[in-house]
């Protein structure tokens, strides 16, 4: 014959109970509750993983954005940086063509007075006229 050895399920189950943390029994509302609570830290979750996915994909958007409106701005600098040299070297010649013109204006008194001949006066008067109308045109690009 056997005989049945008797097991130690119920004490060990109870002293498992009674060493765990103690937590009240909770009713079918609880649940309902808890579970309630749950779903909402879960939406709140998933909200707060959408507003952060939707700022980052803003913040790219934003830096895409300012790459290309820096890349215009330096394009826009090139654009001027080139007008403004262009301008310098267009506005240095009326410049040197008016010093020249003044120069030889300055000049017209001694001239005048070497000449000796009508002629000759009136050869340096159209030498002047003719000079200035060439630097003129050639000033303002009419060659």
């Amino acid at each position: 014959m056997t005989t049945k050895t008797k097991t130690k399920r119920k004490t060990t189950k109870a002293r498992n109970r009674s060493t765990r943390r103690a937590q009240p029994l909770l009713g079918r509302a609880d649940y309902v509750r808890k579970g309630k609570k749950a779903l909402a830290a879960k939406k709140a979750l998933a909200a707060k993983q959408v507003l952060a996915a939707e700022k980052a994909l803003a913040d790219k958007i934003a830096l895409t954005h300012q790459s290309a409106v820096d890349e215009k701005a330096a394009a826009n600098e090139r654009v001027l940086a080139d007008k403004m040299a262009i301008a310098e070297r267009s506005t240095t010649a009326p410049l040197a063509a008016t010093a020249r013109l003044t120069a030889s204006y300055m000049a017209l008194p001694i001239r005048f007075a070497a000449c000796r001949s009508p002629f000759d006066l009136w050869r340096e008067q159209a030498r002047v006229a003719h000079e200035s109308l060439m630097l003129m045109q050639s000033a303002f690009g009419r060659h």
